[in-house]
């Protein structure tokens, strides 16, 4: 059969055809249609069943294009640059024998061949998108994966890592396409890939197929995702589209991704602008995931909400290994949209629960057609809470302050992310109707999810607390969002209270607080303080030499009764040690569940080549030590990196400290007294490090002991008022 071109819509029809199936137009060329009945050029009915004649007896049609810009048009407008081997799987036998069957059935029940040939074409193709372009691309999904490389996979291989388990899980790429664009890195692992080039890749069992290649742009550009989403919606027709993200993530604030040659992210405006260029934002993507961290959020999923069905993604910071892409091998064309989600889900889960001393572990699938439901309870709810404020400001710091939060890769936390549901379920009763109201909106709303975190319920939301100083910029950017303008106007005022003049101006000074038998720690306060703390916390200290004290442990489990602050500390310090050497160490909660505690030390990680001076590698980290029931002695689950000055997306990296050499530990010392014994209400500015270094291979560990009861040690409570100023008490020795 030949292929002629419709002038009018440029697509491929055979030579027999009167009427073009596609836009309907009468094709002016010169016909021999052998088809025809009774000569009749008004009947174009054969002309369109020759289209899926020709392909029947083929099956499906290559087309390898190396010398020309054009491709095979189906009426797609296909446009290919720089091609290598480049196969069109176009049109299926399953598909056109259903549009054929119709038609005849059409005919014998006394279809009228005289009609308007306008009419007929136009019927021809509507019945063509209705059951035979259907027909064509059911068997079909297509999945693009955008994968900005980074420092991952410069520094550490991760995106290599990650095309490996595609192309090791046995996907089934009769059913589906898989797209890969690949770029924003210095440096690839895999050979087949450029770090000078943008590329396009496609998944196939031999590996990868290079599609089209670009000159090197920023991926954080939306015009790049555009491209790539414009590319394989036009040149890879399927019944269903997915895209996943792949990178660091920094929640709503900060966007998604960081291209390593060129500076910023794709905010949620810019990743607005990608989709709002793209056929998406006409039909829409049955999924979008964030193979990234700290994604899942409400203002995250309401900005994919207007181009996809389904979202999933992670409320915390991913391990560095992130997604496990042998789901991949489970998907076909019978698995929906929520089947694929749980797939994913549940390889990520299963991939990590056995991963020892592994703990955070979050991944949503979120239902994006209730993200209007979501918005206008939210709204209700915050509302009322909004009215209230200036009586309440208080206790809603206090909320905000308790609420489970996420990104807590330092002491603080830049991203200001709490989990929605833990944050209203603390709100005060009064509320509890709306309360109840959301939270049910909210289990809709998340159709599944896996975590091993407490009071971690699949979605975040925004609101300002820790990172204050850029608050009024971070605020302007919210309100860009256009997101349930009665929680942007409460987040809004309650900024204002919390930037503004000072609430409370506690001298806490001279309130030393008392001890007893049994190591329980006190202190009374006065009454304004109790009313107008949001958070306390204590410290212990070792007291080294001249007026220095050493911090050994701080801890978060104070109970407030009254104006009384209490707590009870333990005997026993962190300690890390080898064969050789065994020192105590300075540590902090980071998580704190019903049947775990997560601890950071601070600490500087060292590697080089054979020589010291080769290949010399250097990382400021917190190591991770874990205690739970699995491991009631604790483990170190890792090391994660410590955001630089000008990073703004959580690290998606956890080093294993078998790779590294040496260890550097930190010990902070402060000089709590002036020469003439008087407490310094700024001791917290006096402070020096010191490091004590151990060698990694020499049986390095970590673990709980007894305190050294030949040294002295103090405690006192740190209390912080709902604007987020820190005051401190006296100290008080302590018996160990």
């Amino acid at each position: 059969m030949i292929f002629l071109k419709c002038n009018r819509c440029g697509s491929l029809v055979n030579d027999g055809s009167k009427f073009c199936p596609f836009c309907g137009s009468a094709l002016d060329f010169n016909i021999n249609n052998n088809n025809t009945s009774n000569g009749n050029n008004n009947y174009a009915g054969d002309g369109f069943t020759n289209v899926f004649a020709s392909t029947n007896n083929t099956g499906n049609v290559n087309h390898v294009n190396n010398n020309s810009n054009q491709g095979m048009n189906l009426g797609i407008n296909n446009q290919v640059t720089n091609t290598n081997n480049f196969n069109y799987n176009n049109i299926g036998r399953n598909g056109n024998q259903n549009l054929v069957n119709n038609k005849t059935n059409n005919r014998k029940s006394g279809f009228n061949t005289k009609v308007i040939v306008g009419t007929l074409a136009g019927a021809f193709v509507l019945l063509f998108f209705i059951f035979g372009g259907f027909s064509l691309f059911s068997n079909k999904r297509t999945i693009m994966i955008y994968m900005i490389g980074s420092n991952l996979e410069s520094e550490h291989a991760s995106a290599s890592t990650d095309i490996k388990e595609m192309l090791s899980s046995n996907v089934n790429l009769k059913d589906v396409n898989i797209l890969i664009y690949t770029g924003g890195s210095k440096k690839w692992f895999n050979n087949s890939i450029p770090s000078d080039k943008n590329v396009i890749f496609k998944l196939t069992d031999t590996g990868l197929e290079k599609l089209v290649e670009y000159d090197k742009t920023s991926m954080t550009n939306p015009d790049a995702l555009a491209n790539f989403l414009n590319y394989g919606y036009k040149n890879f027709k399927a019944s269903k589209y997915s895209l996943i993200l792949w990178d660091h993530g920094g929640g709503p604030i900060y966007g998604y991704g960081q291209d390593e040659n060129y500076v910023g992210s794709l905010t949620l405006s810019k990743l607005k602008q990608a989709f709002e260029n793209s056929p998406f934002k006409n039909k829409k993507l049955e999924m979008v995931g964030f193979d990234a961290c700290l994604m899942s959020s409400i203002e995250v999923a309401n900005t994919v909400s207007k181009y996809a069905n389904y979202m999933v993604a992670s409320q915390e910071v991913e391990p560095g290994y992130g997604w496990d892409y042998k789901f991949l091998g489970e998907v076909d064309k019978r698995a929906n949209t929520k089947d694929l989600g749980i797939s994913i889900i549940n390889y990520y889960n299963n991939y990590y629960k056995n991963m020892v001393g592994c703990k955070g572990i979050t991944l949503s699938l979120l239902d994006l057609s209730k993200i209007k439901d979501i918005e206008n309870k939210l709204d209700d709810l915050f509302g009322d809470v909004d009215q209230n404020l200036t009586i309440d400001f208080s206790s809603v710091s206090r909320t905000r302050n308790s609420a489970k939060s996420f990104g807590k890769v330092s002491a603080t936390s830049i991203y200001d992310l709490v989990d929605l549901e833990d944050l209203i379920n603390k709100l005060p009763s009064k509320y509890a109707s709306k309360v109840t109201s959301l939270s049910e909106a909210i289990d809709s709303f998340v159709v599944f999810q896996t975590t091993d975190l407490d009071n971690t319920y699949g979605v975040s939301i925004y609101f300002p607390y820790e990172n204050k100083e850029n608050v009024g910029t971070l605020i302007y950017q919210y309100k860009e969002f256009d997101f349930a303008k009665e929680y942007t106007d409460f987040i809004t005022n309650f900024s204002s209270k919390l930037t503004g003049t000072r609430v409370s101006s506690w001298n806490l000074e001279n309130n030393t607080p008392t001890v007893d038998s049994s190591n329980t720690i006190s202190v009374e306060v006065p009454s304004d303080v109790a009313e107008n703390y949001s958070s306390a916390s204590y410290v212990i200290f070792e007291k080294i030499d001249d007026n220095y004290y050493m911090p050994r442990f701080k801890g978060s489990d104070v109970k407030v009764s009254g104006n009384t602050f209490t707590t009870t500390i333990e005997k026993k310090g962190l300690v890390a040690y080898d064969s050789a050497d065994t020192v105590y160490l300075t540590v902090f909660e980071s998580e704190k569940g019903k049947d775990y505690i997560k601890y950071l030390i601070p600490a500087t990680l060292q590697k080089w080549g054979s020589k010291m001076s080769e290949n010399f590698e250097m990382e400021a980290v917190y190591i991770e030590f874990v205690v739970d029931n699995l491991h009631p002695e604790g483990i170190i689950s890792g090391a994660i990196p410590i955001l630089g000055d000008n990073e703004t997306v959580a690290p998606k990296i956890t080093y294993d400290l078998k790779d590294w050499k040496l260890v550097q530990l930190w010990n902070s010392s402060y000089k709590i007294f002036d020469d003439f014994g008087n407490y310094t209400t700024n001791w917290e500015s006096s402070g020096t490090l010191t490091g004590v270094e151990f060698k990694i291979e020499d049986d390095f560990k970590l673990e709980f002991r007894n305190l050294d009861s030949t040294k002295e040690y103090y405690a006192l409570f740190h209390i912080t008022d709902s604007q987020g100023n820190r005051y401190t008490t006296n100290i008080v020795k302590v018996n160990i």
